[in-house]
């Protein structure tokens, strides 16, 4: 399956977040926002049924979440969306994949022929196998290093995965 997820600190607003959950819905399978409990209402009240709700709390010292509601299969998942969302490695990775023999050098002739060759559920499936193979070795090394990473810089690492020790050289007792 495949997830996106919204992440709204008490610190945002909730001005641009139905059209974030509308684009979100017709790529991924399933959405859920995570957010501060001070915008459960006004969110509850703003966000389709079918989206997810989660509350985060860091009163403890430590996050903690909360499943307010479970998200849904979304009913607007677009296989022209999906396919405008892959870079053309990923349709070449997907052409090779179903078998294709000759992949054409432009763009839109790549989306047309898997348009012609297959249906939105197999583009579904495939748009899952060229996002999981694009971001393979960034997952493999996030998970490798997860506990020598400060929480907060979880996700420049993922963009730029560098050796954690070159950052937090300076507070061994993070490493």
């Amino acid at each position: 399956s495949s997830y996106a997820y919204e992440i709204k600190t008490e610190l945002d607003t909730l001005n641009k977040l139905s059209k974030q959950i509308n684009d979100y819905a017709k790529v991924f399978e399933f959405v859920t926002v995570i957010l501060h409990p001070k915008h459960l209402k006004s969110a509850s009240e703003l966000l389709p049924e079918y989206c997810g709700i989660e509350l985060y709390d860091l009163s403890s010292g430590s996050c903690t979440f909360e499943t307010y509601r479970e998200p849904s299969l979304s009913p607007l998942i677009n296989k022209s969306v999906q396919v405008e969302n892959l870079t053309t490695k990923d349709l070449d990775f997907i052409l090779r994949f179903c078998g294709e023999k000759e992949i054409p050098s432009k763009r839109k002739a790549k989306e047309e022929k898997i348009f012609l060759n297959l249906q939105m559920d197999e583009i579904n499936h495939y748009f899952k196998m060229a996002i999981k193979q694009r971001y393979r070795d960034r997952w493999i090394y996030l998970c490798k290093s997860f506990k020598k990473i400060n929480p907060i810089d979880i996700q420049e690492l993922f963009i730029g995965p560098i050796e954690p020790s070159a950052i937090y050289y300076k507070n061994s007792s993070i490493v």
